[in-house]
């Protein structure tokens, strides 16, 4: 989201109006939810952190991927997850060696940490998926997802044209928008838009199963949170 919003802001340098282009098809998210599913195996991890557990001092990465019989992407990706929880570093000479911790701890540190991080990655598909298929203002779910509240429309995206133009001539039947291929719903009842929401957008939140979260949008009961944890 954080890139997209990016890639999109950049339109706006030169203060002329200009128009950004959703280009979205849900059968796409199939391939993102691929790439973030990868998790690393534990068994793999425990082998690096035995092997250099076993060794008195640093070891040169050619000789540690002999030991393991793992490829080299294979063995810089657990050695750099194994560094991300200081179980391992890499000297000067670009040795590679243990710090010390034992290896069955700093191996499942560096599970949990790689299941946190592929939780992160789903959430965030998951929330660009929220953000295409919103049928309501896109400004105010961005506002949401970087946690500033705004109760406003902006009354210039897609989601707002279409539902102004809903409003103001019915007898059309539904209007549908360029590239989602489905047609906008009436105006949602609003009538308890003011009442206060016990999940307002930057609330932190603490799940059970998903970990510590922030709140990201509020709409029809629905309440979006991006997992950090």
């Amino acid at each position: 989201m954080a890139a997209y919003h990016a890639g999109m802001s950049s339109a706006d340098r030169d203060r002329k109006a200009a128009r950004a282009i959703l280009a979205y098809r849900a059968k796409d998210l199939a391939m993102q939810r691929f790439f973030a599913a990868g998790s690393v195996d534990p068994d793999t991890v425990n082998q690096v952190a035995n092997a250099l557990e076993d060794h008195d001092g640093p070891v040169r990465p050619g000789e540690l991927r002999d030991e393991t019989r793992l490829t080299a992407g294979r063995l810089t990706a657990v050695v750099n997850l194994l560094g991300q929880v200081d179980a391992v570093r890499t000297t000067d000479n670009g040795r590679i060696e243990a710090t010390g911790e034992p290896a069955a701890r700093a191996a499942q540190q560096a599970v949990e940490l790689s299941d946190a991080h592929q939780q992160m990655e789903r959430s965030r598909v998951e929330m660009m998926r929220d953000y295409a298929e919103t049928m309501k203002c896109r400004r105010r779910f961005l506002l949401g997802y970087f946690g500033q509240e705004h109760s406003d429309e902006c009354g210039t995206c897609d989601r707002c044209v279409a539902a102004d133009r809903a409003r103001r001539d019915d007898s059309e039947g539904p209007d549908v928008l360029s590239g989602t291929g489905g047609p906008v719903d009436g105006p949602a009842d609003d009538s308890c838009a003011d009442e206060e929401h016990p999940f307002r957008p930057g609330t932190c939140v603490l799940h059970a199963q998903w970990g510590n979260g922030s709140v990201m949008s509020t709409d029809d009961g629905q309440v979006s949170v991006l997992t950090v944890s």
